[in-house]
C-alpha cells in the first residue's frame, strides 16, 4: 500500500497528522486481511459441516429397514 502526499512546507502538525492517518489506514488495511481470512475459513468450515450433514442422511436413506422401517401387513391373511 503506498502513500503518497505533496506538501512542500516544513509544517510539524502536518508531518504528524499524515503519520496519525497512514498508521489508521495501515490498520484498517490488516484488518480488512484479518477479515477476510476469517471468512474463508468460516466458509470452508460451513462448506464441511454441508458435506458431513449431507453424508448423515445419505447414509440414513440408505440404511436397510429395521423396526422402524415400513412393513408390509397382508390382507386376508
Amino acid at each position: 500500500m503506498e502513500f503518497d502526499y505533496y506538501y512542500n512546507g516544513e509544517d510539524e502538525a502536518f508531518e504528524e497528522y499524515f503519520k496519525f492517518v497512514r498508521q489508521v489506514a495501515l490498520e484498517d488495511y490488516e484488518l480488512n486481511l484479518v477479515l477476510e481470512k476469517y471468512k474463508a475459513e468460516r466458509a470452508e468450515a460451513g462448506e464441511e459441516a454441508a458435506n458431513d450433514s449431507t453424508s448423515r442422511v445419505s447414509a440414513v436413506n440408505q440404511a436397510p429397514p429395521g423396526p422402524s422401517g415400513s412393513t408390509t401387513v397382508g390382507v386376508g391373511a
